[in-house]
Protein backbone atom coordinates (compact mmCIF):
# COMPACT_ATOMS: atom_id res chain seq x y z
CA UNK A 1 0.00 0.00 0.00
CA UNK A 2 1.40 3.39 -1.05
CA UNK A 3 0.76 6.57 0.96
CA UNK A 4 1.71 9.86 -0.72
CA UNK A 5 1.59 13.61 -0.20
CA UNK A 6 1.55 15.45 -3.52
CA UNK A 7 4.29 18.09 -3.90
CA UNK A 8 1.80 20.91 -4.46
CA UNK A 9 0.65 20.54 -0.86
CA UNK A 10 4.04 21.67 0.48
CA UNK A 11 4.03 24.83 -1.63
CA UNK A 12 0.97 26.03 0.30
CA UNK A 13 1.28 24.22 3.64
CA UNK A 14 4.76 25.10 4.90
CA UNK A 15 6.21 22.54 7.34
CA UNK A 16 3.21 20.27 6.83
CA UNK A 17 3.45 16.74 8.22
CA UNK A 18 1.04 13.85 7.83
CA UNK A 19 0.85 11.28 10.58
CA UNK A 20 -0.42 7.84 9.59
CA UNK A 21 -1.60 5.06 11.88
CA UNK A 22 -2.59 1.73 10.32
CA UNK A 23 -4.94 -0.42 12.37
CA UNK A 24 -5.39 -4.12 11.64
CA UNK A 25 -7.83 -6.62 13.11
CA UNK A 26 -9.73 -4.17 15.32
CA UNK A 27 -13.12 -4.74 16.96
CA UNK A 28 -15.25 -1.70 16.15
CA UNK A 29 -18.71 -3.03 16.96
CA UNK A 30 -20.67 -2.35 20.11
CA UNK A 31 -20.19 0.55 22.50
CA UNK A 32 -18.20 1.33 25.62
CA UNK A 33 -19.34 3.60 28.42
CA UNK A 34 -15.75 4.60 29.23
CA UNK A 35 -15.11 6.19 25.83
CA UNK A 36 -18.51 7.89 26.06
CA UNK A 37 -17.43 9.38 29.40
CA UNK A 38 -14.17 10.60 27.87
CA UNK A 39 -16.15 12.26 25.09
CA UNK A 40 -18.31 14.04 27.67
CA UNK A 41 -15.20 15.24 29.52
CA UNK A 42 -13.56 16.66 26.40
CA UNK A 43 -16.83 18.34 25.37
CA UNK A 44 -16.89 20.07 28.77
CA UNK A 45 -13.28 21.17 28.17
CA UNK A 46 -14.28 22.77 24.84
CA UNK A 47 -17.23 24.59 26.42
CA UNK A 48 -15.06 25.96 29.23
CA UNK A 49 -12.17 27.13 27.05
CA UNK A 50 -13.77 28.28 23.80
CA UNK A 51 -16.72 30.26 22.53
CA UNK A 52 -18.49 30.31 19.17
CA UNK A 53 -16.58 33.53 18.37
CA UNK A 54 -13.06 32.46 19.33
CA UNK A 55 -12.96 28.81 18.28
CA UNK A 56 -11.04 29.78 15.14
CA UNK A 57 -8.49 31.57 17.28
CA UNK A 58 -6.94 28.33 18.50
CA UNK A 59 -3.21 28.28 17.83
CA UNK A 60 -3.63 25.05 15.87
CA UNK A 61 -6.72 26.01 13.86
CA UNK A 62 -5.60 29.49 12.73
CA UNK A 63 -2.62 28.29 10.61
CA UNK A 64 -4.87 25.83 8.78
CA UNK A 65 -7.41 28.56 8.04
CA UNK A 66 -4.64 30.82 6.70
CA UNK A 67 -3.42 28.03 4.44
CA UNK A 68 -6.95 27.37 3.23
CA UNK A 69 -7.29 31.05 2.29
CA UNK A 70 -4.18 30.64 0.13
CA UNK A 71 -5.81 27.64 -1.53
CA UNK A 72 -8.89 29.72 -2.28
CA UNK A 73 -11.16 28.19 0.36
CA UNK A 74 -13.29 30.42 2.56
CA UNK A 75 -12.82 29.33 6.19
CA UNK A 76 -16.44 30.27 6.99
CA UNK A 77 -17.52 27.59 4.49
CA UNK A 78 -14.70 25.13 5.09
CA UNK A 79 -14.17 23.70 8.56
CA UNK A 80 -11.57 21.13 9.50
CA UNK A 81 -13.05 18.07 11.18
CA UNK A 82 -12.05 19.28 14.64
CA UNK A 83 -13.45 22.76 14.10
CA UNK A 84 -16.72 21.27 12.90
CA UNK A 85 -16.98 19.23 16.11
CA UNK A 86 -16.16 22.29 18.22
CA UNK A 87 -18.86 24.26 16.43
CA UNK A 88 -21.42 21.54 17.21
CA UNK A 89 -20.43 21.36 20.89
CA UNK A 90 -20.54 25.15 21.33
CA UNK A 91 -23.96 25.23 19.66
CA UNK A 92 -25.23 22.77 22.27
CA UNK A 93 -25.56 19.85 19.88
CA UNK A 94 -24.47 16.30 20.70
CA UNK A 95 -21.80 14.78 18.50
CA UNK A 96 -22.81 11.86 16.31
CA UNK A 97 -21.35 8.64 17.67
CA UNK A 98 -21.19 5.91 15.03
CA UNK A 99 -18.47 3.56 16.32
CA UNK A 100 -15.81 3.10 18.99
CA UNK A 101 -12.97 4.02 16.62
CA UNK A 102 -14.69 7.23 15.58
CA UNK A 103 -15.15 8.09 19.26
CA UNK A 104 -11.42 7.52 19.83
CA UNK A 105 -10.58 9.77 16.87
CA UNK A 106 -12.97 12.50 18.04
CA UNK A 107 -11.69 12.36 21.62
CA UNK A 108 -8.00 12.71 20.74
CA UNK A 109 -8.77 15.30 18.04
CA UNK A 110 -10.75 17.53 20.42
CA UNK A 111 -8.36 17.05 23.35
CA UNK A 112 -5.42 18.23 21.24
CA UNK A 113 -7.35 20.54 18.85
CA UNK A 114 -5.79 18.60 15.97
CA UNK A 115 -7.42 17.51 12.66
CA UNK A 116 -7.67 13.70 12.59
CA UNK A 117 -9.67 11.52 10.19
CA UNK A 118 -10.16 7.78 9.70
CA UNK A 119 -10.99 5.56 6.72
CA UNK A 120 -11.95 1.92 6.24
CA UNK A 121 -9.22 0.10 4.30
CA UNK A 122 -11.50 -2.61 2.93
CA UNK A 123 -11.89 -0.92 -0.47
CA UNK A 124 -8.79 1.29 -0.50
CA UNK A 125 -5.57 0.29 -2.26
CA UNK A 126 -3.54 3.45 -1.64
CA UNK A 127 -3.76 6.90 -0.07
CA UNK A 128 -2.81 10.19 -1.74
CA UNK A 129 -3.28 13.63 -0.16
CA UNK A 130 -3.37 16.38 -2.75
CA UNK A 131 -5.14 19.37 -4.22
CA UNK A 132 -7.92 19.20 -6.78
CA UNK A 133 -8.38 21.52 -9.74
CA UNK A 134 -10.73 23.65 -7.61
CA UNK A 135 -7.99 24.20 -5.01
CA UNK A 136 -9.61 21.80 -2.56
CA UNK A 137 -7.61 19.56 -0.27
CA UNK A 138 -8.61 16.01 -1.18
CA UNK A 139 -7.68 12.44 -0.33
CA UNK A 140 -7.84 9.81 -3.05
CA UNK A 141 -7.04 6.12 -3.37
CA UNK A 142 -5.20 6.54 -6.67
CA UNK A 143 -8.41 6.13 -8.66
CA UNK A 144 -11.17 8.20 -7.07
CA UNK A 145 -11.52 10.84 -4.37
CA UNK A 146 -12.48 9.29 -1.04
CA UNK A 147 -12.55 12.48 1.04
CA UNK A 148 -13.09 16.13 0.21
CA UNK A 149 -13.15 18.43 3.23
CA UNK A 150 -15.38 16.75 5.81
CA UNK A 151 -17.17 14.66 3.20
CA UNK A 152 -16.12 10.99 3.05
CA UNK A 153 -17.25 8.56 0.36
CA UNK A 154 -19.45 5.73 1.56
CA UNK A 155 -16.95 3.01 0.65
CA UNK A 156 -14.23 4.61 2.80
CA UNK A 157 -16.44 5.47 5.76
CA UNK A 158 -15.76 3.78 9.09
CA UNK A 159 -18.50 1.51 10.41
CA UNK A 160 -19.15 -1.04 13.14
CA UNK A 161 -17.93 -3.75 10.75
CA UNK A 162 -14.54 -2.06 10.07
CA UNK A 163 -11.65 -4.44 10.76
CA UNK A 164 -8.74 -2.57 9.11
CA UNK A 165 -8.45 1.21 9.02
CA UNK A 166 -6.06 4.09 8.38
CA UNK A 167 -6.11 7.20 10.56
CA UNK A 168 -4.53 10.42 9.26
CA UNK A 169 -3.21 13.29 11.40
CA UNK A 170 -2.71 16.65 9.65
CA UNK A 171 -0.09 18.82 11.36
CA UNK A 172 0.89 22.44 10.72
CA UNK A 173 2.91 24.66 13.09
CA UNK A 174 2.59 25.09 16.04
CA UNK A 175 2.06 21.30 15.98
CA UNK A 176 5.67 20.19 15.59
CA UNK A 177 6.77 16.72 14.55
CA UNK A 178 7.49 15.70 18.18
CA UNK A 179 4.03 16.99 19.18
CA UNK A 180 2.50 15.06 16.30
CA UNK A 181 4.22 11.87 17.44
CA UNK A 182 2.88 12.42 20.96
CA UNK A 183 -0.68 12.85 19.66
CA UNK A 184 -0.34 9.72 17.53
CA UNK A 185 0.94 7.74 20.52
CA UNK A 186 -1.97 8.96 22.63
CA UNK A 187 -4.40 7.89 19.92
CA UNK A 188 -2.82 4.45 19.70
CA UNK A 189 -3.14 3.98 23.46
CA UNK A 190 -6.82 4.99 23.45
CA UNK A 191 -7.74 3.01 20.32
CA UNK A 192 -5.94 -0.12 21.52
CA UNK A 193 -7.80 0.08 24.82
CA UNK A 194 -11.24 0.20 23.18
CA UNK A 195 -10.74 -1.49 19.79
CA UNK A 196 -7.81 -3.89 20.22
CA UNK A 197 -5.94 -4.93 17.06
CA UNK A 198 -2.39 -4.19 15.92
CA UNK A 199 -0.92 -0.82 15.01
CA UNK A 200 1.85 0.71 12.89
CA UNK A 201 2.73 4.42 12.78
CA UNK A 202 4.47 6.59 10.18
CA UNK A 203 5.11 10.30 9.58
CA UNK A 204 5.37 11.85 6.12
CA UNK A 205 6.73 15.28 5.28
CA UNK A 206 8.49 17.24 2.55
CA UNK A 207 11.68 15.19 2.96
CA UNK A 208 9.76 11.91 2.80
CA UNK A 209 6.44 12.49 1.02
CA UNK A 210 5.86 8.83 0.13
CA UNK A 211 6.01 5.47 1.89
CA UNK A 212 5.14 1.88 1.08
CA UNK A 213 3.51 -0.15 3.85
CA UNK A 214 2.12 -3.65 4.15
Amino acid sequence: MKITIERKVFSKFEDFHLGVVLLRGISNSGSDRKIASLMEEVADFIRLNFSAKNKSGSATISPMQAALRDFGETPIKFHSSVEGMMKAILAGRKLERASKLEDCISYVSLKNIAPISGYDLKSIGSIALGVSGKSEVVISDGKKVIARGKKISERARLSASTKDAVVLFSALPPITKPALLRIMAEFRDVAEMFCGGSYASYVLGEKQPEIMVK
